[in-house]
């Protein structure tokens, strides 16, 4: 039998804000409750969508513009506060740092746990993310506690994902080749700045996603790990491989 592809996989990456961590479930009801103080118009959810897609904003300036990883948290407070300005709403700085602290506190989904410790027996469990390293470390101990094997920031390539050299330098970190890594995520941004690096990614993560719930969220719910109906699977071109059917080949079960 021929070698298929990810049959060289060895390691998982991960993602971590949105995909492994529920961000819209631990930012939503402090900003609710925030804004709701202040008497605006603008609902959480609004907000919350802004605030997101201003942070992903802020990120590609600093790639674009070639000023470094400027750091996860300084994006999204610069992108909360652009988001205030946008909508007209009075703040202080206390206020400010108040909701701020909510992004030290975040909580990972709930069925995330069961499915990383059945691809642990098969793969390294790897995260790679945006966040600084220190804020990832805060994470694992205090928010996480999966006991992943490894722990990059893209600080280590000083750029912001997508970036193809933040996926080549977490290859050379782990001392393996791009080829045996694969990425997984709920963004679109992280699979295509994967597959430029060729790092392996499943093909629709982030499409699947969308498909299931608008708003990038859970593991389970987009189908990246477990869960996936398995007429998705099977409907699916065959040359477009999920992390479902690795999932699945390492533990039927």
């Amino acid at each position: 039998m021929s070698e298929q592809p990810l049959d060289r996989v060895t390691t998982l990456a991960f993602d971590i804000f949105g995909t492994v961590l529920d961000l819209t479930g631990s930012i939503m009801p402090p900003t609710r409750q925030f804004l709701q103080r202040k008497g605006t118009a603008v609902s959480a959810e609004t907000f919350w969508d802004q605030w997101r897609a201003r942070q992903r904003i802020e990120q590609y300036q600093d790639s674009l513009m070639m000023l470094g990883h400027s750091g996860y948290l300084e994006t999204c407070r610069r992108a909360f506060l652009y988001c205030l300005r946008l909508n007209g709403i009075p703040f202080t700085d206390p206020e400010v740092r108040g909701v701020m602290q909510s992004w030290q506190e975040l909580s990972p989904h709930a069925d995330v746990a069961e499915g990383l410790r059945r691809l642990k027996s098969r793969y390294q469990l790897v995260a790679l993310s945006n966040g600084e390293q220190a804020y990832l470390e805060h994470l694992e101990k205090e928010r996480m506690r999966f006991g992943f094997d490894t722990i990059i920031s893209v600080q280590r390539a000083g750029m912001f994902k997508p970036h193809p050299a933040v996926y080549r330098t977490g290859a050379a970190a782990l001392g393996v080749e791009p080829h045996q890594i694969m990425m997984v995520a709920a963004h679109a941004f992280d699979i295509m700045g994967a597959r430029r690096a060729v790092i392996a990614a499943p093909t629709s993560t982030a499409t699947a996603c969308r498909t299931k719930n608008r708003r990038i969220g859970r593991i389970s719910r987009c189908g990246i790990l477990w869960n996936w109906p398995r007429r998705w699977a099977r409907d699916r071109d065959p040359a477009q491989r999920t992390v479902f059917e690795v999932l699945h080949h390492a533990d039927p079960g």
